[in-house]
Protein backbone atom coordinates (compact mmCIF):
# COMPACT_ATOMS: atom_id res chain seq x y z
CA UNK A 1 0.00 0.00 0.00
CA UNK A 2 1.41 3.35 -0.99
CA UNK A 3 0.09 6.75 -0.08
CA UNK A 4 1.39 9.70 -2.05
CA UNK A 5 1.88 12.98 -0.23
CA UNK A 6 2.18 15.97 -2.54
CA UNK A 7 4.97 18.46 -2.14
CA UNK A 8 4.25 21.70 -0.25
CA UNK A 9 2.70 24.48 -2.31
CA UNK A 10 5.24 27.04 -1.12
CA UNK A 11 8.25 25.03 -2.27
CA UNK A 12 10.28 26.16 -5.24
CA UNK A 13 9.24 24.46 -8.44
CA UNK A 14 12.82 23.80 -9.51
CA UNK A 15 12.42 20.36 -7.96
CA UNK A 16 9.30 18.34 -7.24
CA UNK A 17 9.35 15.79 -4.44
CA UNK A 18 6.67 13.17 -3.80
CA UNK A 19 6.62 11.14 -0.62
CA UNK A 20 5.30 7.57 -0.69
CA UNK A 21 4.60 6.09 2.74
CA UNK A 22 5.10 2.34 2.41
CA UNK A 23 6.03 -0.85 4.23
CA UNK A 24 5.49 -2.18 7.74
CA UNK A 25 7.69 0.55 9.24
CA UNK A 26 5.90 3.29 7.28
CA UNK A 27 9.03 4.37 5.48
CA UNK A 28 9.14 7.46 3.34
CA UNK A 29 10.29 6.58 -0.16
CA UNK A 30 10.73 9.65 -2.34
CA UNK A 31 10.51 10.35 -6.05
CA UNK A 32 12.27 13.56 -7.08
CA UNK A 33 12.29 15.20 -10.50
CA UNK A 34 12.26 18.54 -12.23
CA UNK A 35 8.66 19.68 -12.79
CA UNK A 36 7.45 18.58 -16.19
CA UNK A 37 10.40 16.23 -16.68
CA UNK A 38 9.77 12.50 -16.99
CA UNK A 39 13.20 11.54 -15.63
CA UNK A 40 13.37 11.06 -11.86
CA UNK A 41 15.45 9.64 -9.06
CA UNK A 42 14.05 7.39 -6.35
CA UNK A 43 15.36 7.86 -2.83
CA UNK A 44 15.39 5.05 -0.24
CA UNK A 45 13.26 2.27 -1.79
CA UNK A 46 11.49 0.48 1.07
CA UNK A 47 9.38 -2.67 1.24
CA UNK A 48 6.37 -2.09 -0.96
CA UNK A 49 8.22 -0.15 -3.64
CA UNK A 50 6.21 -2.05 -6.25
CA UNK A 51 3.42 0.46 -5.58
CA UNK A 52 5.82 3.36 -6.11
CA UNK A 53 6.99 1.85 -9.39
CA UNK A 54 3.38 1.38 -10.52
CA UNK A 55 2.61 4.99 -9.66
CA UNK A 56 5.61 6.17 -11.69
CA UNK A 57 4.77 4.02 -14.70
CA UNK A 58 1.17 5.23 -14.69
CA UNK A 59 2.40 8.82 -14.51
CA UNK A 60 4.91 8.24 -17.34
CA UNK A 61 7.81 8.86 -14.95
CA UNK A 62 11.07 7.03 -15.68
CA UNK A 63 13.26 6.21 -12.70
CA UNK A 64 16.83 6.91 -13.82
CA UNK A 65 18.68 6.16 -10.57
CA UNK A 66 18.30 5.02 -6.97
CA UNK A 67 19.87 7.18 -4.28
CA UNK A 68 20.31 5.87 -0.73
CA UNK A 69 20.58 8.19 2.25
CA UNK A 70 22.01 5.23 4.18
CA UNK A 71 22.24 1.46 4.09
CA UNK A 72 19.74 0.16 6.65
CA UNK A 73 17.46 -2.60 5.41
CA UNK A 74 14.20 -0.70 5.61
CA UNK A 75 15.63 1.83 3.15
CA UNK A 76 17.06 -0.68 0.65
CA UNK A 77 14.68 -3.65 0.57
CA UNK A 78 12.80 -2.20 -2.39
CA UNK A 79 15.84 -2.09 -4.68
CA UNK A 80 14.90 -5.35 -6.49
CA UNK A 81 11.35 -4.14 -7.18
CA UNK A 82 12.60 -0.90 -8.70
CA UNK A 83 15.32 -2.55 -10.76
CA UNK A 84 12.92 -5.20 -12.02
CA UNK A 85 10.97 -2.47 -13.83
CA UNK A 86 13.94 -0.19 -14.53
CA UNK A 87 16.83 -2.62 -15.07
CA UNK A 88 20.40 -1.41 -15.12
CA UNK A 89 19.81 1.87 -13.33
CA UNK A 90 22.66 2.97 -11.02
CA UNK A 91 22.43 2.75 -7.24
CA UNK A 92 24.22 5.52 -5.35
CA UNK A 93 25.41 5.20 -1.74
CA UNK A 94 28.15 6.84 0.30
CA UNK A 95 31.34 4.71 0.29
CA UNK A 96 31.21 4.27 4.08
CA UNK A 97 27.82 2.55 3.80
CA UNK A 98 28.76 0.21 0.95
CA UNK A 99 29.36 -2.67 3.43
CA UNK A 100 25.74 -2.41 4.62
CA UNK A 101 24.45 -3.44 1.20
CA UNK A 102 26.32 -6.75 1.25
CA UNK A 103 26.11 -7.56 4.98
CA UNK A 104 22.70 -8.54 6.41
CA UNK A 105 24.00 -8.12 9.95
CA UNK A 106 25.00 -4.52 9.31
CA UNK A 107 21.83 -3.65 7.42
CA UNK A 108 19.57 -5.41 9.94
CA UNK A 109 17.45 -7.23 7.38
CA UNK A 110 17.05 -10.40 9.45
CA UNK A 111 15.62 -8.35 12.28
CA UNK A 112 13.22 -6.46 10.01
CA UNK A 113 11.94 -9.15 7.63
CA UNK A 114 13.16 -12.34 9.30
CA UNK A 115 15.62 -13.25 6.57
CA UNK A 116 18.90 -11.84 5.27
CA UNK A 117 18.89 -9.38 2.38
CA UNK A 118 21.84 -8.19 0.35
CA UNK A 119 22.30 -6.19 -2.81
CA UNK A 120 25.40 -7.35 -4.62
CA UNK A 121 24.99 -5.32 -7.78
CA UNK A 122 27.30 -2.53 -8.82
CA UNK A 123 27.20 0.59 -6.68
CA UNK A 124 28.09 4.18 -7.49
CA UNK A 125 29.67 6.48 -4.93
CA UNK A 126 27.48 9.19 -3.45
CA UNK A 127 30.21 11.67 -2.62
CA UNK A 128 29.84 14.99 -0.78
CA UNK A 129 29.47 18.05 -2.97
CA UNK A 130 27.56 19.00 -6.10
CA UNK A 131 25.93 16.19 -8.09
CA UNK A 132 23.65 16.01 -11.10
CA UNK A 133 21.57 12.87 -11.57
CA UNK A 134 18.63 12.57 -13.96
CA UNK A 135 18.99 16.26 -14.71
CA UNK A 136 18.50 17.20 -11.06
CA UNK A 137 21.17 19.39 -9.49
CA UNK A 138 21.67 18.80 -5.77
CA UNK A 139 24.30 18.83 -3.06
CA UNK A 140 25.29 15.75 -1.08
CA UNK A 141 26.09 16.41 2.58
CA UNK A 142 27.80 13.71 4.61
CA UNK A 143 25.97 13.39 7.96
CA UNK A 144 27.46 10.40 9.79
CA UNK A 145 26.05 9.21 13.09
CA UNK A 146 22.99 7.13 12.30
CA UNK A 147 25.30 5.17 10.01
CA UNK A 148 28.92 5.92 9.00
CA UNK A 149 27.89 6.91 5.48
CA UNK A 150 24.63 8.68 6.13
CA UNK A 151 23.94 11.49 3.67
CA UNK A 152 21.51 14.35 3.28
CA UNK A 153 20.39 15.46 -0.17
CA UNK A 154 20.01 19.24 -0.45
CA UNK A 155 18.24 20.82 -3.40
CA UNK A 156 16.81 24.30 -3.68
CA UNK A 157 15.57 24.80 -0.14
CA UNK A 158 14.66 21.18 0.46
CA UNK A 159 16.69 18.54 2.27
CA UNK A 160 16.14 14.80 2.32
CA UNK A 161 17.71 13.87 5.64
CA UNK A 162 17.16 10.10 5.85
CA UNK A 163 17.14 9.09 9.51
CA UNK A 164 19.56 11.72 10.71
CA UNK A 165 16.61 13.76 11.91
CA UNK A 166 12.85 13.25 12.04
CA UNK A 167 10.09 15.67 13.01
CA UNK A 168 10.34 15.99 16.77
CA UNK A 169 13.11 13.43 17.11
CA UNK A 170 16.56 12.39 15.92
CA UNK A 171 17.93 9.19 14.43
CA UNK A 172 19.05 6.21 16.47
CA UNK A 173 22.75 5.79 17.11
CA UNK A 174 22.62 2.41 18.87
CA UNK A 175 22.49 0.31 15.71
CA UNK A 176 25.46 -1.12 13.82
CA UNK A 177 27.86 1.66 12.88
CA UNK A 178 26.00 4.30 14.86
CA UNK A 179 27.78 7.05 16.78
CA UNK A 180 25.82 9.43 18.99
CA UNK A 181 28.49 12.12 19.11
CA UNK A 182 28.82 12.11 15.32
CA UNK A 183 25.05 12.26 14.95
CA UNK A 184 24.70 15.34 17.14
CA UNK A 185 27.63 17.03 15.40
CA UNK A 186 26.11 16.27 11.99
CA UNK A 187 22.77 17.77 12.98
CA UNK A 188 24.35 20.85 14.51
CA UNK A 189 26.87 21.53 11.75
CA UNK A 190 24.97 20.46 8.64
CA UNK A 191 21.23 20.57 9.34
CA UNK A 192 20.59 23.33 11.87
CA UNK A 193 22.98 25.59 9.93
CA UNK A 194 20.62 25.59 6.93
CA UNK A 195 18.13 28.46 6.45
CA UNK A 196 15.18 28.23 8.83
CA UNK A 197 12.67 27.75 6.01
CA UNK A 198 14.51 24.74 4.55
CA UNK A 199 12.02 21.88 4.24
CA UNK A 200 13.21 18.63 5.83
CA UNK A 201 12.07 15.34 4.32
CA UNK A 202 12.89 12.51 6.78
CA UNK A 203 13.01 8.75 6.38
CA UNK A 204 9.96 8.32 8.61
CA UNK A 205 7.13 10.61 9.62
CA UNK A 206 5.98 14.01 8.37
CA UNK A 207 8.08 16.72 6.80
CA UNK A 208 9.20 19.71 8.84
CA UNK A 209 11.48 22.74 8.57
CA UNK A 210 14.83 23.61 10.09
CA UNK A 211 13.29 26.50 11.99
CA UNK A 212 10.51 24.37 13.45
CA UNK A 213 12.90 21.66 14.59
CA UNK A 214 15.37 24.14 16.05
CA UNK A 215 12.58 25.70 18.12
CA UNK A 216 10.52 22.63 19.04
CA UNK A 217 12.49 19.40 18.78
CA UNK A 218 13.14 18.33 22.40
CA UNK A 219 16.30 16.48 21.38
CA UNK A 220 17.80 19.68 19.96
CA UNK A 221 16.88 22.22 22.62
CA UNK A 222 20.22 21.87 24.35
CA UNK A 223 22.37 22.22 21.23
Amino acid sequence: MSSVVADRDHQSMLIEIQRHVIGPLENNTYVARRPGDNAAILIDPAIGSEAVVEHCVNADISIEAIVLTHGHADHILGIPAVMHRFPGIPVYVHPADRPFLSDPVLNGSSMIIGQPFTHTGELQDLTPGAQTIAGIDFTVVHVPGHTPGGCAILADGQCLVGETLCAGSIGRSDLAGGDGVQLINSIREHILSLPADTVLWPGHGPDSTVGHEAANNPFLNWL
